[in-house]
Parts: structure tokens; C-alpha cells; sequence
């Protein structure tokens, strides 16, 4: 995985406040020419992002640092709008939906929905927080049944073999080539939503209310419970900035779940590795200025009067890759447990910029969460990790 430059951190307070003067000129300047009402209802997705996405999070966090402003009451106002073009449907209009979503699809996605209909009604039937649409009532129905097919893809025994890899492809995109990181998508959300569509993410997947989004994932088996975080892999930060409080609610939750995430990943791969090679695997299968980075941070934390941990704790999260598909690493460790190397760089990938963002106080989407449960729960998953 390529490392390209990082954003140097502001402080949380101009963090917030730079981020929050980019949304709310852009709501200033949409707001004269259309009006909340119709502003709310446009499918512009930059918009729409700013609606469900950042704003109430930001609105929310940012009281703490200065009074609210007229851009933040245009930015509520917004959200309000946005929230009223969704509705609950009525337990009877189910049948009525399913058949609407099913006529209107290809034969072959049509086949594969009548088998799991019933999976399908339960779900909407489970639904408590408005979801649907009324103006792009197809789109909602496209949007929620393709969760429940994430999620039901995530439960399957292997998300590594060829199949399921190419079913998800098809709803999360494709990252299996090597990527030149754009710098804008760490700080600017809305290129990064850009930058996932590039890929192939469905943005129906995430157009919907916040509360109701996040309960699709739930009913979904999208949002896994946290893993239990291992303190003998858990490095402590030596940047300044990523010992302070964090000032985002999806932000700090996306962080916890990382930071549990990566301890198991390097105690997997430290077990792993230590069972083929031996205590002193790092010494001949880590890539030699890689382990000299570890090597200097467990120096530094070791005069900073912090227990010493495994070396692999001083990991950073673009180190894994390049260890784990080392040819002689692959062949003799990783490669039966995910299958190609490109399935698990496609893998890691994909959580790379939420791993940057939230280590930046940056703002994390829809779209980020959506990655972040997926492909922690797929990897966690193939390294036999309970959650």
C-alpha cells in the first residue's frame, strides 16, 4: 500500500471550525438560489451528505467552541427538510414494496431476492425509524435490500473465496489495483464520497436518515459488536494531537472500533508468524526500515516508563500489507486463510482512509462507517476472531 503524505492535525477547535466554514458556505451559497425546501429535496449528493452525514455531528459538537450561527440554523433547517421526505411504511404496504422492488430489477438479481423475500419482510417489517424515500421510493428499496445482501454476505463461513469477494464488489467497489491516495479525500468528505463512487460503492446504500441507516446495519448484521481491545498490542500514540479528546461522535466511535480492530491484527499476525518462523520472525520477514520505525518507537515508549509490548505493537496500519503478502509470509502463513493477496489488500484498502481520518479528527460518513463495519467484521471473521 502506497504511503503518501497525511494532512498535518489542527487542533480540534480550528479542526472544527475549518470543516464547518467549508459546509456552511456551501449551504449559504445553495440557500438564496433553491431555498431549504427545495435545496432538501435536490439529489445533489455533496448535498445530501452535508444534510445526514457531517452536519448534525458537527452542529452538535461544535456548540461547545462558539454560539450558533446563521449558516447553523440554515445547516438544521436543512437537515429537518432532508429528515421530512422519509416516512415509515405501514406493515401492509410490505408485500406491495417487495414486488415493486422485484418487478423493477433484472431477472438474475430478481431470482436471487424471491429466495430471501421473506428476510426482506421481516427486515422492513422490523424498521422503526422512517426510511423510505417518498421521492425516490425505488432507490430507498434498492438501497435497503442491498444491506441486508451485505450483511447477509458477511455471515457466509468464507468472504474470501471468489464468490462472495465478487459479490461484494458489486455493492462496496472495486479496490483491488494499487491507488494514488487523493490528499482532499482526508479532509474533505464530500471528495472522499467521490472518491468511494470512483470505486463502485452503491451510494444507495447510505442515502437514508442517520438514525435509520444505522438501523438497517443493525438488522443487517452490519454493525457487529466491538471487539475486546488487547492491551499488550495496543501501542500508546506519540503524536500529541491523538492523545486529545476527539471532538466527533462518529469519529470517536470509528476510532474505538479501529483501535481494537488493529490488536487483534497484530496479535494474529505476531502468532502467526511466531508459530512458522519463531520469536525472532521480525528480524527476517519484516522489511528492514519497517522494523527499525518499531524498533524506534518501542525505544521512545519504553523512556516515556510504558510497559514494554511485542514489537509488531508499534505497527502502523499501512505495515500489515506488505507483511502479510510477502511472498515467503504468503506462501507459508497467510495464504489459507485469505485465499489471493489482491482480496486482502482490496481488504485493507478499504479501511485506509477512515484510519487516516479518524486519527486527524476528520469527519467520518455514512459511506466510511459502511466500510469500517464491513470490512473489520470480514477480517476479524477470517482470522477466526469471536465479536
Amino acid at each position: 500500500m502506497a504511503k503518501n503524505p497525511v494532512p498535518v492535525a489542527l487542533d480540534h477547535r480550528e479542526t472544527l471550525l475549518r470543516q464547518f466554514e467549508r459546509l456552511a458556505i456551501q449551504v449559504e451559497t445553495a440557500v438564496p438560489e433553491l431555498g431549504i425546501e427545495r435545496l432538501a429535496s435536490n439529489a445533489n449528493r455533496d448535498m445530501l451528505l452535508a444534510f445526514h452525514n457531517t452536519a448534525e455531528d458537527l452542529g452538535r459538537n461544535l456548540a461547545r467552541y462558539s454560539a450558533p450561527s446563521p449558516p447553523q440554523e440554515d445547516i438544521r433547517l436543512l437537515g429537518a427538510e432532508f429528515r421530512k421526505q422519509f416516512r415509515l411504511p405501514a406493515l401492509s404496504e410490505t408485500s406491495e414494496l417487495l414486488q415493486s422492488l422485484a418487478s423493477n430489477m433484472t431477472a438474475r438479481v430478481t431470482e436471487h431476492n424471491r429466495a430471501r423475500i421473506d428476510d426482506l419482510r421481516h427486515a422492513m417489517d422490523a424498521m422503526t425509524a422512517p426510511w423510505l424515500n417518498m421521492r425516490f421510493e425505488f432507490r430507498s428499496l434498492t438501497g435497503f435490500a442491498g444491506l441486508q445482501d451485505l450483511g447477509k454476505t458477511l455471515r457466509a463461513a468464507a468472504t474470501f473465496d471468489a464468490e462472495p469477494a465478487r459479490h461484494l464488489r458489486v455493492l462496496l467497489g472495486d479496490w483491488r489495483r494499487e491507488i494514488e491516495w487523493p490528499t482532499e479525500i482526508f479532509t474533505d468528505p464530500f471528495a472522499r464520497s467521490h472518491f468511494y463512487f470512483d470505486r463502485g460503492l452503491d451510494p444507495a446504500l447510505t442515502e437514508f436518515p442517520a438514525d435509520a441507516f444505522r438501523e438497517v446495519l443493525a438488522i443487517g448484521g452490519i454493525r457487529p459488536p466491538l471487539p475486546p481491545l488487547i492491551d499488550d498490542y495496543d501501542c500508546p500514540p506519540t503524536d500529541e494531537h491523538d492523545k486529545e479528546e476527539r471532538g466527533l461522535e462518529r469519529n470517536n466511535t470509528a476510532h474505538d472500533r479501529l483501535q481494537r480492530f488493529e490488536t487483534h491484527v497484530r496479535r494474529f499476525i505476531d502468532q502467526r508468524m511466531t508459530a512458522s518462523f519463531g520469536a525472532n520472525w521480525t528480524k527476517h520477514h519484516v522489511p528492514g526500515p519497517v522494523r527499525q520505525q518499531w524498533c524506534t518507537k518501542q525505544e521512545k515508549s519504553r523512556e516515556e516508563g510504558e510497559p514494554e509490548r511485542p514489537l509488531i505493537a508499534y505497527a502502523d496500519f499501512t505495515d500489515y500489507e506488505p507483511i502479510i503478502v510477502r511472498e515467503d509470509n504468503w506462501k507459508r502463513v497467510f495464504e489459507p486463510i485469505f485465499r489471493r493477496k489482491t482480496l486482502v489488500q482490496e481488504s485493507l484498502r478499504r479501511l485506509y482512509p477512515i484510519r487516516v481520518c479518524t486519527m486527524h479528527a476528520r469527519f467520518i460518513t455514512q459511506d466510511d462507517e459502511l466500510y469500517l463495519f464491513a470490512e473489520t467484521q470480514r477480517l476479524l471473521q477470517a482470522m477466526e476472531i469471536e465479536m
